[in-house]
């Protein structure tokens, strides 16, 4: 099988801030993968980035109860580096479509974050595009499912 690597960068398409110091991301589609952080504050600050793939709807938290072991969660430590720093993962993937970040230096913005889509990299040689948008969007569907499951074998989901 071909190697796992990084097959498309994705941005946010919406911020919001359901509680104070508690930031939610919208990444407008659900993927396998994770998220680049950009982040400056003092060194030793803890940064917790949880990942799912919905939120409640009354509080705009992310929802964790099929996560509820904390397996959807990671944590970077800030060096204190005075130019600002970058947090992403390597060793890891998460079912991501809304990203909670908590304990995050100031105010994040939408350009501090960036998704990382990624699965084996395979060579998709096929298109499909015709005049009927239902039809277009299917296609675009079984695409994304298909990537979203292929790390290294075809997984049955990503949890």
């Amino acid at each position: 099988m071909p190697a796992i690597k990084i097959n498309q960068t994705i941005n946010p398409v919406k911020l919001t801030s359901p509680e104070p110091n508690v930031y939610v991301y919208d990444m407008g589609q659900l993927y396998g993968g994770w998220i680049k952080l950009k982040v400056k504050g003092p060194k030793g600050t803890q940064v917790t980035i949880k990942y799912s793939d919905r939120i409640f709807d009354g509080s705009g938290l992310i929802d964790k109860r099929r996560h509820a072991k904390g397996d959807q969660t990671d944590y970077y430590i800030l060096k204190g580096d005075e130019e600002g720093e970058y947090y992403e993962p390597r060793f890891t993937y998460h079912p991501v479509r809304y990203i909670q970040i908590e304990g995050y230096p100031g105010e994040p913005t939408v350009k501090d974050v960036e998704g990382r889509v990624v699965y084996s990299a395979i060579d998709i040689y096929g298109d499909f595009n015709c005049s009927n948008p239902l039809l277009n969007q299917i296609h675009k569907n079984v695409v994304w499912t298909f990537t979203n499951g292929l790390f290294g074998i075809p997984l049955d989901c990503l949890d």
